[in-house]
């Protein structure tokens, strides 16, 4: 349910509606399930069918991350850095570190920009960004996906989104989950896979 409230709330291969996004990821809260919980923490965070709350917020996002989801770490930060990034900053970094240390993309770039003016942080900053950068070509292997599945070719499509996924990339991981839930495809030879993910880190 939780993949299914992003897929509404950011208009993944369905239009976006944010009340149906949000029932999903309550539904999937209350069961307890980390990507839920990070959901909610969202729509609090934005006012997404509710009214904008951060200490609610917190509260969702702290629950997720009890349950070592990467992308609540993210969130939090992000959310703590809008809210007050000075009073926050060391749980800021702490939190984009862990993201990092789980292989969260956009957080390598965050968390540089958090140390580009800190004395003694240089070295690190540029190896996130070198990081980032290496990596960090998922809109065009995104749009390239994309095209795979609008052409039928889902064995190629899931083959992109499993790379992007694994690097921490949410819009990836919940087309993923579509095409599997929806779709069907149980399975996936580990040669295809092992070769395109090849393709892709080279």
């Amino acid at each position: 349910m939780g993949y299914l409230g992003q897929m509404y709330l950011r208009g993944e291969f369905v239009q976006v509606d944010h009340r149906t996004a949000y029932k999903y990821f309550k539904a999937s809260a209350e069961r307890g399930s980390a990507m839920g919980l990070n959901g909610m923490g969202l729509c609090y965070w934005r006012g997404i069918e509710v009214v904008q709350d951060y200490d609610e917020a917190w509260s969702f996002f702290d629950k997720a991350i009890a349950k070592e989801h990467t992308e609540a770490h993210y969130n939090a930060a992000m959310m703590l850095k809008e809210w007050n990034a000075v009073l926050y900053a060391d749980t800021i970094s702490t939190y984009l570190m862990r993201a990092v240390k789980a292989g969260h993309l956009i957080s390598h770039y965050e968390l540089a920009r958090t140390y580009e003016h800190e004395q003694g942080f240089c070295s690190l900053a540029v190896y996130l960004l070198k990081t980032f950068n290496e990596k960090g070509d998922m809109a065009s292997l995104l749009d390239d996906a994309h095209k795979h599945f609008v052409k039928k070719n889902y064995n190629q499509a899931i083959s992109r989104y499993l790379f992007m996924g694994g690097q921490g990339y949410e819009v990836a991981q919940s087309n993923l989950a579509y095409l599997i839930n929806d779709r069907n495809f149980l399975f996936i030879s580990n040669m295809t896979s092992h070769t395109n993910t090849q393709k892709y880190t080279q």
